[in-house]
């Protein structure tokens, strides 16, 4: 028995015109532990890593990469989305990378990690190159944008770059966009202009031919509450489900909003049935978007989250990043505070003490100063914790006796 965690791998109704890269990424992953697929964006490396992962006879863990990541809560994630539990505080790199790898290679797991690129350089290496370099049963799948430069004592690992289609290919797959949605001419067009990439002939099968950013045509078009349901999820980092979307809409009519805007490509399903947008699809319609709209979607984002099944500090993180982009700090140095104690106790001292350290000086109340002590300790930073410790209990003691004075 395995336990599958598919989080968030997405696989479109159609894969057409990649049974060779399937073939041949299944093969090489039992061949060596690392495989990085790169490509031009709406190539298909998602899809083809969500087709590989569905194959995988083993437990499977996805973890898509945003503005803000850093190696360790990337590695964090992956090891407590293996564990489905909270795991031990990491006190370096190496730890996380050591623990992971263990995890992963007792499970037989898949680590599938998209959008590699969003890392910096050095962190891409040490993923691909450390964690590759350990992995003797488990095995690490990640996309990315660009190109990962090698050396030459760097393990071995399979590289895919992903192109367009092949004419046939793309012919193929507007058929089958004819079977599925109605036929629909303007594939010589389609072609000249997509370069054979899935995601641009999809957009052009659903009727955006024209214009240099074809996407726009379609949100341009979307009623006053497909484009508030849409919002909602561009500025969501995990996909939500139906049930927690209702909350936007009392009246019910969500599904409906929903199936509008995936017949029109604009949503799509991940492989445990929630809702989420193609990166090209999120860019555009954030540059739509004018202030109250950002706005009203993180508030939104709020009342919903705590309602969605996400792990705690994939919560917390994105209920932070909201109170942030709301412009309330008080209200987020709160949260972070009254989160401390559950994010120590699933292995994220260092991302607590990474937001506290952060925060400006006059916003470091006497309880963000004790859970900045604590998260302290947690990391064996002693030296460091005591006398910040010791200055927190004179102000307290200070505290307490101007209270008995007056």
């Amino acid at each position: 028995m395995h336990t599958s965690l598919r989080q968030g791998t997405v696989s479109p109704p159609l894969f057409v015109g990649r049974a060779h890269e399937l073939r041949r990424l299944g093969e090489m992953l039992r061949r060596v532990r690392t495989s990085v697929v790169y490509g031009l964006p709406g190539a298909g490396k998602s899809a083809l890593a969500a087709a590989v992962a569905a194959r995988h006879p083993g437990t499977v863990v996805h973890r898509r990469l945003r503005p803000g990541d850093s190696l360790g809560t990337v590695v964090d994630d992956l090891r407590r989305l293996l564990r489905d539990a909270p795991v031990q505080q990491a006190l370096s790199d190496e730890a996380r990378l050591d623990d992971l790898a263990r995890q992963a290679d007792a499970s037989e797991a898949l680590c599938v990690v998209d959008d590699l690129q969003v890392l910096r350089p050095e962190e891409r290496a040490a993923l691909l190159e450390e964690l590759g370099g350990r992995l003797t049963r488990g095995a690490l799948l990640a996309t990315s944008r660009e190109a990962v430069p090698r050396r030459a004592t760097s393990p071995d690992r399979f590289e895919l770059r992903l192109d367009g289609l092949t004419e046939a290919a793309a012919r193929t797959l507007w058929r089958q966009l004819d079977a599925l949605y109605g036929a629909h001419e303007g594939f010589e067009h389609a072609w000249r202009r997509s370069r054979g990439l899935p995601f641009h002939l999809r957009r052009a099968h659903a009727g955006d031919v024209e214009g240099e950013e074809p996407v726009l045509k379609a949100l341009l078009q979307l009623s006053a509450d497909e484009r508030r349901l849409a919002s909602v999820l561009a500025l969501s980092e995990a996909p939500l489900s139906a049930e927690v979307l209702s909350g936007l809409f009392p009246g019910g009519h969500h599904g409906e909003l929903l199936r509008r805007l995936g017949a029109r490509l604009l949503v799509e399903l991940d492989a445990r049935g929630r809702h989420g947008m193609h990166d090209l699809v999120r860019d555009a319609l954030v540059s739509l978007l004018d202030t109250e709209e950002v706005r009203a979607a993180h508030v939104a984002l709020l009342e919903l989250l705590p309602r969605e099944e996400v792990p705690v500090v994939v919560r917390v993180r994105a209920m932070s990043r909201h109170l942030q982009a709301l412009g309330r700090p008080a209200e987020r140095v709160a949260f972070i505070v009254a989160s401390a104690e559950l994010l120590v106790r699933h292995g994220a001292a260092g991302e607590l003490l990474a937001w506290l350290d952060a925060l400006p000086g006059d916003a470091l109340t006497l309880d963000a100063r004790l859970a900045r002590g604590r998260a302290l300790v947690r990391l064996l930073e002693v030296r460091r914790a005591y006398p910040e410790l010791l200055a927190l209990q004179a102000s307290l003691e200070a505290q307490g006796a101007d209270a008995g004075l007056r």
